[in-house]
């Protein structure tokens, strides 16, 4: 399929809605953070002890992105991992398995969701599609309404995703008193989102020159590095 330049622009555009979309879906004018379906299965889910987050392609990347601000927050181990690199084994009960997909169930990931709810682990997922499987076959489903891809990048994705796993997990901190300072200015980071997105847009034109300088170079590739919370950053730029 062919992507031209427009169409990645328009996917982009739709950006700024879509985030405060998101946090006004997830956020009360108190600042409360609700998550519909998993109050039944916060104190179950605040006794995990590792938290394994299985994706792919631009989900993957996203949770990779945040797994660090995971394991700070919630003050347990985090493992991100692609389906095909799930090892079968012994299942603790005490294991929460989140899947995130922005699209059907593939077949190694949903063999990963039945053998590890077959042996009592909490399942979870965020999806683009409440009706399908991995939504179906977990104990509770979060939706994040993506809308259609235009474009090869999956940057939407990328992004909604990212915000969508720090409002889970500041929902489970926000009755921590320790964490109240950081999750009200986290809170405030998330509602700015929109606009700092549309001042970026602003610089389309920037970015765009030395987009076309780059390509005039002589070397045939562009190393892009980081690490820590900018590996997933660095991850989806090269997709």
């Amino acid at each position: 399929m062919h992507y031209t330049l427009d169409d990645t622009r328009q996917q982009l555009n739709e950006l700024p809605v879509l985030v405060e979309k998101l946090v006004h879906a997830h956020v009360n004018s108190d600042g409360a953070i609700i998550f519909n379906g998993l109050k039944k299965y916060l104190n179950q889910i605040r006794q995990c002890g590792h938290m394994t987050i299985i994706g792919k392609k631009a989900c993957y990347r996203s949770a990779l992105g945040i797994a660090l601000f995971l394991k700070e927050l919630l003050s347990i181990p985090v493992t991100v991992l692609l389906p095909l690199d799930f090892r079968y084994g012994a299942i603790k009960r005490s294991g929460l398995f989140f899947f995130v997909s922005d699209s059907h169930l593939t077949t190694d990931a949903e063999s990963v969701l039945r053998y590890c709810k077959e042996r009592g682990a909490v399942i979870l997922a965020m999806t683009n599609n409440e009706s399908s499987r991995i939504a179906c076959g977990t104990h509770c489903d979060f939706v994040v309404n993506i809308g259609a891809e235009k474009s090869c990048s999956n940057v939407k994705a990328y992004i909604l995703y990212s915000i969508e796993l720090i409002l889970f997990d500041l929902n489970l901190c926000e009755d921590m008193i320790r964490q109240d300072r950081r999750c009200e200015l986290l809170l405030d980071e998330l509602r700015q989102c929109p606009d700092l997105i549309r001042r970026l847009f602003k610089c389309d034109g920037d970015v765009f020159d030395y987009a076309q300088q780059l390509n005039h170079l002589k070397e045939s590739f562009l190393l892009i590095m980081g690490n820590r919370l900018n590996l997933g950053i660095c991850l989806e730029s090269a997709d």
